[in-house]
């Protein structure tokens, strides 16, 4: 019961914690996982190309601080 229907589209909404999974991935992997999302979304090709140089220079990512993710809290503040 974590689908419903609403205006002919399905929707999921707040997927609870016990069903989610961290996985570990390099910055590399998620980059590229990005730019085939934009592929699939059939983004022009130069959004595709300025949007992949952009995350891939995004240097800040790696001094940030990541800290794990709670998937508890995964949903505060989206309401």
């Amino acid at each position: 019961r974590l689908l419903y229907v609403h205006n002919n589209c399905v929707i999921c909404k707040d997927i609870p914690s016990k069903y989610l999974k961290v996985e570990n991935i390099t910055g590399h992997e998620i980059n590229n996982m990005f730019y085939r999302m934009l592929k699939a979304s059939n983004a022009p090709k130069y959004v595709q190309i300025l949007y992949r140089a952009g995350v891939s220079l995004n240097f800040g990512w790696f001094f940030s601080g990541k800290e794990k993710i709670d998937l508890n809290r995964l949903y505060e503040g989206t309401e």
